[in-house]
């Protein structure tokens, strides 16, 4: 299959990938969103007006999905705090199951490798169990959930996806807790960094005076350096990275 990506920039552009989103659209979402939902949504998030808006004002590309017989679909990412948004993908049902998904996977890693970004992630409806279940096959992982208003009585109920560049890896920092409030202190700064904690070992604080936390991290280096940064400066508590894969 001869697929190629093509970048938005013209009206024209624009206008196709809008009559594209209502016909997908009204194909992915009918059981699980209303008709007059989905409806508001393209016209309202999707028209060629808006589009070109995005395009030309908030940093969004547009990328239109073809093959020699057609258009496929459509994709539009976003470069946001280190990340690669990846804000749509779509592909028409009858083009789904035949590779097309792995060839855009493969073309929003190299943009993101190239930018010197540290992963991509994603919203999708919890309900969309199918496209769920693609993304989790790419290597993605649930992160968080979160509801947004979208105006018009409506909502989206969505999983935040993520996945992380192949400069993620494992760290293990040992950390030295000398009293009772720097307790306190430590597990605030820990709990920003709760979705790459993937272990923590140790008493949080014992009557000596001084305790000793692993905590182990799979996240991309500048995560970790900056929470070793953040620990160095903590006051009452002394680390060290006593274990890294890379």
């Amino acid at each position: 299959m001869a697929v190629a990506l093509r970048k938005a920039l013209t009206d024209a552009a624009f206008y196709e990938i809008s009559q594209k989103a209502v016909e997908i659209w009204n194909e992915c979402y009918r059981e699980i969103l209303t008709k007059e939902q989905i409806d508001y949504m393209t016209s309202s998030f999707q028209s060629a007006s808006y589009i070109k808006n995005q395009v030309e004002n908030e940093g969004y590309e547009y990328y239109i999905v073809t093959e020699p017989s057609g258009t496929l679909g459509y994709i539009s990412i976003k470069e946001e705090d280190k990340l690669l948004f990846l804000s749509k993908l779509y592909i028409g049902r009858e083009h789904r199951g035949k590779g097309v998904s792995r060839i855009i996977f493969d073309f929003l890693k190299e943009y993101a490798e190239n930018s010197g970004l540290s992963g991509i992630y994603l919203t999708v409806n919890k309900n969309n169990l199918n496209s769920i279940e693609v993304y989790k096959h790419f290597g993605f992982k649930i992160v968080k959930d979160v509801k947004t208003d979208i105006g018009n009585g409506f909502f989206m109920d969505d999983y935040v996806m993520e996945y992380r560049m192949d400069n993620s890896r494992i760290a293990i920092i040992s950390i030295i807790v000398e009293d009772k409030q720097s307790v306190g202190r430590l597990n605030e700064l820990l709990s920003l960094y709760g979705d790459y904690i993937i272990g923590r070992m140790g008493v949080p604080y014992h009557k000596k005076g001084v305790s000793v936390i692993s905590v182990a991290l799979d996240a991309p280096n500048d995560i970790i350096n900056t929470l070793s940064g953040k620990l160095g400066s903590l006051k009452g508590v002394n680390s060290k990275t006593v274990y890294s894969n890379k």
